[in-house]
């Protein structure tokens, strides 16, 4: 895809509701880190969006978490984006499932369009502290 799109943000959170008539979205319990009982820690099912501009054509999206310390990736999405023209904003919603975080720390969250960077969100995922 010529030009690579830009991004207008990157949101975590639990869900995303859009309202019937107007398509408008609001995001339920956007968040910025997780806290665990255990690990491997399995969050329950939770949203990213990002809205994307200026691109043209298809092209392939591919959503990534890596792991900072090690900078492995620990899960991934792939799929196909399409811009009718580039002035077309495209909004990017997915649910993340099965997403396993093997331990404390820091984690970054990519968003790519065929291969080139468009957006990033570091988070935290922490041991819950007990009493």
């Amino acid at each position: 895809m010529v030009p690579t799109p830009l991004s207008i943000g990157l949101t975590l959170c639990q869900s995303i509701i859009i309202e019937e008539g107007t398509r408008n979205l609001t995001l339920v319990g956007s968040f910025y880190d997780f806290e665990a009982s255990e690990f491997p820690f399995t969050p329950a099912p939770f949203r990213a969006i990002a809205s994307l501009v200026g691109g043209n054509g298809e092209g392939e999206l591919v959503l990534t978490i890596t792991q900072l310390r090690t900078d492995d990736e620990v899960f991934a999405i792939h799929r196909r984006i399409s811009f009718v023209d580039r002035f077309d904003e495209v909004c990017v919603m997915s649910r993340l499932t099965n997403c396993e975080f093997p331990e404390p720390g820091a984690y970054m969250m990519t968003l790519l369009v065929d291969g080139e960077w468009v957006a990033q969100r570091r988070f935290e995922v922490s041991s819950e502290e007990t009493f």
